[in-house]
């Protein structure tokens, strides 16, 4: 896991790595011996695995597969902590990976949702979107981000509260609980990135019933064009 994470580092123009760590040969092989050491893995390890994978994913070439990671996560779910559960559904969105391994991630972070930092709920409604985890398990732990997230809403970083108002877009969720993430969102506006902007942005245009926000936020938009 250490060897992935350093190679994640180099592929993304980190320090602390040999910039030929991540060449895309190296990265493959250290990605195909940490699969064949899956079944010693734990939880902790498996999750960190799926997640330098994913962030290491360079070209047009498929992922590799990571079946035999995934099951160790899986069959060690009962044992995961939020931090695992988080990480690992963020980073199914770019790895193949099976609709019941996101069904038990989904159920997982249920259970643990109470424990959930702000960031992490953002990035859950975000992955589950992605995902687009819309079962049972996926509803209820979208519901229940929400819910949590709604409570603590100014304390959520600007970029975090982005991708949530995003999701809002591809989620069942409350419509009261919709509407209070989007006015966050489009309340802080002028501090979001473009790129953030437009997803708020698209978020609320996904669905009727926000369109005042998106025209607040095109004013935004036409406010600063020199950012773009």
């Amino acid at each position: 896991v250490a060897l992935l994470q350093d190679v994640r580092r180099a592929r993304r123009g980190g320090g602390g790595a040999k910039k030929s760590l991540g060449e895309d040969w190296r990265w493959r092989l250290v990605v195909e011996h940490a699969v064949k050491l899956a079944d010693e893995a734990d939880p902790e390890q498996a999750s960190y695995a799926v997640a330098c994978v994913a962030d290491g994913i360079r070209g047009p070439r498929p992922p590799p597969d990571l079946a035999p990671l995934w099951s160790r996560l899986a069959a060690g779910l009962h044992r995961a902590g939020r931090d695992e559960v988080e990480r690992a559904l963020c980073a199914a969105v770019s790895l193949p990976v099976k609709r019941d391994v996101v069904r038990g991630l989904a159920e997982r972070g249920y259970v643990l949702v109470d424990q959930y930092s702000a960031r992490q709920l953002c990035e859950t409604m975000w992955a589950l979107a992605k995902l687009r985890a819309q079962d049972k398990a996926g509803g209820a732990l979208a519901s229940a981000c929400s819910l949590r997230l709604v409570a603590m809403v100014h304390t959520v970083p600007s970029s975090n509260l982005a991708h949530a108002a995003w999701a809002t877009g591809k989620l069942q969720l409350q419509k009261e609980h919709r509407q209070i993430l989007l006015e966050a969102a489009t309340q802080r506006g002028e501090a979001l990135t473009p790129v953030a902007l437009a997803s708020v942005m698209q978020g609320a245009a996904a669905k009727p019933g926000a369109e005042h926000f998106v025209a607040r936020l095109a004013q935004v938009f036409a406010q600063g064009p020199h950012r773009f």
